[in-house]
């Protein structure tokens, strides 16, 4: 999409309605996944909507099983959560990947902020969309936020999941079930290229882990496994 395309496509304000007149689309997802009930509150119908819209569909798959993988994990791990507030944070994470809501921070800043916007104009708690914004500008920062607070560690520990992360914990008829309902089409690929794509745009976000750079010009022998060259077992190597 074109920048004037995204200045014409709408506000937040006016994506946001899409929950209203798009909610059938919502509704498609099955009410549970993997033994893992989707919320079903208006709200999170009209998020649903809204990254159904703008969202590719194997990034709005991935979104989903983020709340299913994240929910699981608690579950596992007895950490209570919010269910609402956890599966808003899991399907509007990666709205910093799409138009309108490209911007100039990274990502997941973008994404955050989109979030934000978007839910304080539905008048959701401010403690809520506060917790929220942590969890989406969080979740693809590792080890921090598995320390933070539940909802905010969850939304991380499923993203993760949904790459191959702790693939050895569930059943094999437990993703079975997850990918029958939310088809992977490509994700890995996809996320990267849509990755690539916003730092094509702004490649000063690509750079801001200030660590890497140290470590190459000072740490002999540094050599870090690469994203792209890391293969995670199947079925997340599609």
């Amino acid at each position: 999409m074109t920048s004037s395309c995204a200045c014409a496509a709408c506000s937040l304000a006016a994506v946001g309605a899409l929950g209203l007149t798009t909610q059938a689309s919502a509704e498609e997802l099955p009410r549970t996944v993997g033994g893992i009930k989707l919320p079903d509150t208006t709200l999170c119908k009209e998020a649903t909507a809204l990254a159904k819209a703008v969202m590719p569909k194997p990034l709005f798959n991935h979104s989903v099983r983020t709340y299913v993988f994240g929910a699981t994990w608690g579950a596992r791990a007895n950490r209570a959560f919010d269910e609402e507030t956890l599966y808003l944070a899991s399907v509007l994470h990666d709205l910093g990947l799409v138009d309108p809501y490209i911007k100039d921070a990274r990502f997941e800043l973008d994404g955050a902020d989109a979030a934000r916007t978007f839910l304080t104009g539905k008048s959701y708690p401010k403690d809520k969309v506060d917790l929220i914004w942590e969890a989406i500008a969080m979740h693809s920062t590792l080890e921090i936020p598995e320390r933070m607070r539940p909802e905010v560690a969850l939304v991380h520990v499923g993203v993760f999941m949904d790459g191959g992360r702790h693939a050895d914990k569930f059943p094999a008829t437990f993703y079975t079930d997850v990918f029958a309902a939310l088809p992977r089409m490509g994700n890995k690929r996809q996320i990267a290229e849509s990755v690539a794509e916003v730092i094509r745009r702004k490649p000063h976000t690509a750079s801001l882990a200030f660590q890497v750079d140290i470590a190459k010009k000072l740490v002999p022998g540094f050599n870090p496994p690469s994203y792209m060259d890391v293969k995670p077992p199947f079925p997340f190597d599609q």
